[in-house]
């Protein structure tokens, strides 16, 4: 591989849901906003892990913490579309656990003590995720 972000796993595992959203947002009328928001935040996303990779300290930890809010927009994104019918509530929940598991990843780049408030904030986002499958199921 020529570049240095594409040795990286979370690089790696983001590209195929970045393929994902740009066949959604081409299924999708765009007269929804969500097809454009959730591109940009998806494309952030993979932009940010690349910038990152040849980044040093101030800028790689601000390039990840943008990487991380793209990817947490995305499940956003991947909520509002459940809500307006355009996923439907397992696929939406299925792509919320990657995102969730690309999160992890991401979150293991950053310096150490970064890493104790990232684990926090993925906690609670997962709890929230799951209470929001719970409230569908029933």
């Amino acid at each position: 591989m020529a570049f240095n972000h594409e040795n990286l796993n979370v690089y790696q595992r983001m590209l195929p849901f970045n393929v994902k959203v740009g066949i959604w947002t081409g299924e999708w009328d765009s007269k929804h906003a969500i097809c454009d928001q959730l591109s940009r935040a998806a494309g952030s996303m993979l932009e940010n892990v690349a910038m990152a990779s040849a980044a040093y300290s101030s800028m790689k930890h601000r390039a990840l913490d943008y990487a991380i809010g793209s990817s947490l927009e995305c499940a956003g994104c991947l909520d509002l579309a459940r809500i307006k019918r355009l996923l439907d509530a397992k696929g939406a929940y299925t792509e919320k656990e990657e995102l969730s598991q690309i999160l992890r990843v991401t979150q293991n780049l950053l310096p150490r003590d970064e890493v104790v408030g990232c684990k926090a904030l993925l906690q609670r986002v997962s709890v929230m995720a799951s209470s929001m499958i719970a409230g569908i199921q029933r």
